[in-house]
């Protein structure tokens, strides 16, 4: 299980979607396509993903000045990407 926070999501979102956006963006040009890479070797398998809800607010949060065709995902039926599934929240007491 790997606990991400929000910079770190937000390289991996961009990579997934096209990581030559890291210099079009403010929030991710300090980012390079390598640093996508890196994180991505970091975690190995998406499934020991954990994103926490306050996470989820801060990138989105940090996304929403993206403009064009990334600004939202259509919504045909399927995911954009085969990196990216639906899952169910798992609750787990503290």
């Amino acid at each position: 299980m790997i606990l991400i926070d929000a910079n770190a999501l937000v390289v991996l979102l961009i990579g997934i979607i096209d990581p030559r956006l890291f210099k079009t963006h403010k929030t991710t040009s300090i980012y390079e396509e390598q640093d996508y890479y890196d994180l991505l070797a970091i975690i190995g398998d998406l499934k020991n993903l954990v994103v926490l809800p306050n996470v989820w607010t801060e990138v989105d949060n940090l996304l929403n000045n993206f403009s064009g065709n990334y600004k939202y995902i259509p919504t045909s039926g399927r995911s954009p990407t085969p990196l990216i599934t639906q899952q169910k929240p798992t609750f787990r007491p503290s």
